[in-house]
C-alpha cells in the first residue's frame, strides 16, 4: 500500500514554522505591489510634468529651466495661455481697427487668402454689382495688356473657361 501524497512536505520553511513563512511572503509581496505602485505613479508624474511643460513650449514661450513638479508645470502652462490669450486679444483688436479704416475707404476693397477665397469685402465692395465688376475686371486686364472677354447671359451656362488669379 502506497502512503498519501502529502501537499506540505515540509512543516518548516527556512527555519520558520510554515504559517509564518507564509505570513512573511504575504508581507513581501504587499511591499512589492506596494514598491511598484510607487514607482510606476512616480513615472507618470514625471511624464505629466513633461507633457505639461511641452505644451506650454508649443505656445512660444521658454521653458522654466528647472524641472520641477506638476504645480510648477501647471504654472508655467497658466503664464503661456495667459499670453496667448493676450496675444488673440490684441489681434482682434487690430483687426477690428483694420476693419473699421478699411470700411471707411471710398474704394471697394476685397481681401482674399492664399487659396483665392474671399475673406473680407469693404462696404464699397459690397455695393459693386456684377456688370461694375466686370468692367473693373476688363479695365485691369487691358491696363496689365491682357486679353479679355466678356461672357453674358445664357453664355454662362455653356462655358467652360475659368479665370485663375495666381499670387
Amino acid at each position: 500500500m502506497t502512503p498519501p501524497i502529502a501537499l506540505l512536505a515540509t512543516t518548516r520553511v527556512a527555519g520558520l514554522p510554515a504559517p509564518a513563512a507564509y505570513a512573511a511572503a504575504g508581507v513581501i509581496l504587499i511591499l512589492a505591489i506596494v514598491i511598484t505602485a510607487a514607482i510606476v505613479r512616480r513615472a507618470g508624474r514625471v511624464a505629466l510634468t513633461q507633457r505639461l511643460t511641452a505644451l506650454g513650449s508649443r505656445l512660444g514661450l521658454n521653458p522654466p529651466a528647472e524641472e520641477g513638479s506638476i504645480e510648477n508645470a501647471l504654472s508655467y502652462l497658466e503664464q503661456v495661455t495667459g499670453a496667448a490669450a493676450e496675444a488673440v486679444a490684441e489681434a482682434s483688436s487690430d483687426a477690428i481697427r483694420l476693419r473699421r479704416s478699411l470700411d471707411a475707404l471710398p474704394q471697394g476693397v476685397v481681401l482674399c487668402d492664399e487659396t483665392g477665397k474671399v475673406v473680407y469685402r469693404n462696404t464699397p465692395a459690397n455695393a459693386l454689382g456684377p456688370v461694375e465688376l466686370a468692367d473693373f475686371a476688363i479695365a485691369l486686364g487691358h491696363r496689365f495688356g491682357a486679353e479679355t472677354s466678356l461672357i453674358e447671359g445664357d453664355a454662362l451656362v455653356y462655358h467652360r473657361d475659368c479665370l485663375l488669379l495666381s499670387r
